[in-house]
């Protein structure tokens, strides 16, 4: 989820004995699917169409039904333009707060702060539009993993201004390195969560 596909197996089953109905595709009527349907933000195509027994129980002989496959893909723009890119940009803006010159302790917390409190906004949205389940999709991953690389650049805000009242040889390094590590850290977790 959001770039996700499914089959969905459509099965009408006879109320006659078993045998007696056959399925018969007419070459002059395929069976088809209307050029648009009122199911928003989903693609669908018919993979088969045919008479198939349908065993109701083991205890039971299977009985005649029709079984209409149809593949269903879900069209993502929605998501990427109100999801993913919104939570690029947040995650970007947190990073920000690490180029800013240590003097400037108050605006690099700003900036790092104001980060942690749109992403936690963000996530209080995205439970409102995204849809509930006991696990975890791959926007869910992506969702998480950017809250903890925000966080991550607030802490490395503080601890190196913290580290640069004693160590500035130090601060400068941790800096350096967070410059490095969390951009490629968020660059694997998109390409993860959506590659």
């Amino acid at each position: 989820f959001p770039f996700d596909s499914q089959v969905f197996r459509i099965s009408l089953v006879a109320a006659s004995e078993p045998g007696e109905l056959r399925f018969l595709q007419d070459p002059d009527r395929p069976s088809g699917i209307a050029s648009s349907t009122s199911v928003t933000d989903w693609s669908f195509s018919i993979i088969g169409a045919s008479g198939k027994p349908f065993v109701i129980s083991e205890m039971i002989e299977p009985a005649d039904s029709f079984v209409l496959e149809i593949h269903g893909e879900r069209l993502p723009l929605y998501y990427i333009y109100t999801m993913i890119l919104p939570l690029i940009l947040i995650t970007a803006m947190s990073f920000v707060a690490l180029y800013i010159e240590a003097q400037s302790f108050a605006t690099r917390v700003g900036v790092a702060s104001t980060s942690m409190l749109t992403v936690i906004t963000y996530r209080v949205a995205a439970s409102q539009i995204l849809p509930r389940s006991n696990y975890f999709t791959d926007l869910d991953i992506f969702i998480f993993g950017s809250t903890v690389l925000v966080f991550l650049s607030l802490l490395i805000v503080v601890v190196t201004q913290v580290i640069d009242d004693n160590h500035l040889v130090k601060s400068l390094k941790i800096e350096r390195w967070a410059r490095v590590i969390l951009p490629a850290a968020f660059a694997l977790l998109t390409f993860g969560a959506f590659g």
